[in-house]
């Protein structure tokens, strides 16, 4: 169901809420704890988000491989106008798996449109460097949804030790004091970090942050491409978080 009691953030989010009750607070901007606080009253709030736009390019791209694979076929039927077929066949073909690539060549585009001027405000803070464009979810139970995790931007905040984060549905603070876990996270053909982090004092989230790796993405999607070395692969979120 689309309510905040039935996802996993709710009691960060609830440990958060009584935090911010407790401490009075108009303005979160400096405030000394870790948090997960929802942007709007439901995880998702509008029909149009990036998990079924993310969808929508899923369905077009294999619809493209097969349509490819059937141009391919009468191509082989029709020996006269066969190079016509093969033509139609190959856009068709390269079309498909341009649309599969889409979501992850896009990410960046996607996340900044979807989270509005929270994101622009976070990069504003960030002076143009140290920024991650990614998706953010329940690393302990990873799945596929129509709705998608939360798309997210994060700051990478040195200089005060933490990391911010922006995303759809909700906002996020994670103090290095606060951090209890870092470790690796992979699902199907994204890689990032999975972070276990304290919410006040008797509450914890578990999180990850990943993005989509195009050699992965590629392998998985494209079965023949297999002899991509999957080592030639970088966690660039992990090695940044850590």
């Amino acid at each position: 169901m689309n309510q905040w009691e039935s996802d996993f953030r709710y009691p960060a989010m609830q440990a958060s809420m009584a935090i911010v009750a407790d401490e009075q607070l108009d303005d979160l901007s400096g405030c000394q704890f870790s948090f997960c606080l929802p942007v709007f009253s439901k995880p998702v709030n509008s029909w149009i988000n990036p998990g079924r736009l993310s969808l929508l390019f899923l369905v077009l791209g294999f619809g493209g491989l097969i349509c490819g694979g059937l141009m391919a076929f009468k191509a082989e039927q029709d020996l006269e106008t066969n190079f016509t077929w093969v033509l139609i066949a190959l856009a068709c073909g390269v079309s498909g798996i341009a649309f599969l690539l889409l979501p992850a060549l896009l990410q960046k585009r996607i996340n900044s449109w979807f989270i509005g001027d929270r994101g622009k405000a976070l990069v504003a803070k960030s002076r143009g460097g140290d920024l991650i464009y990614c998706e953010l979810g329940d690393s302990s139970n990873p799945k596929l949804t129509i709705d998608g995790d939360d798309n997210v931007i994060v700051l990478l905040d040195k200089v005060n030790e933490r990391l911010l984060i922006e995303g759809v549905a909700a906002s996020y603070q994670i103090r290095k004091q606060d951090v209890r876990s870092i470790q690796n996270f992979e699902f199907m053909g994204c890689i990032g970090a999975d972070i276990v982090y304290q919410i006040g004092s008797a509450t914890t989230l578990r999180l990850g942050i990943a993005s989509a790796d195009i050699k992965k993405e590629l392998t998985r999607q494209i079965p023949f491409l297999s002899f991509i070395k999957k080592d030639w692969s970088r966690n660039r979120i992990l090695d940044a978080v850590v």
